[in-house]
């Protein structure tokens, strides 16, 4: 699969409240936040997951 069709195919799944609301008090806090683990494989698969693990550059608590 190209990059393009790659990235049409996952960027819905990205479009959520959840990411939009975890990346803007990342971005408040100036700190660096990934989503991580079964949900990546699983939205590279094709594979339906609600489990969303997330990763940050500094304090964890304080972004949560």
């Amino acid at each position: 699969m190209n990059d393009r069709l790659h990235f049409e195919r996952i960027s819905p799944a990205l479009d959520t409240k959840v990411f939009h609301l975890v990346g803007s008090v990342a971005d408040a806090s100036g700190m660096e936040c990934y989503v991580v683990g079964g949900y990546v494989r699983d939205l590279l698969l094709g594979r339906p997951n609600d489990d969303m693990d997330f990763v940050t550059v500094g304090s964890g608590p304080k972004l949560a």
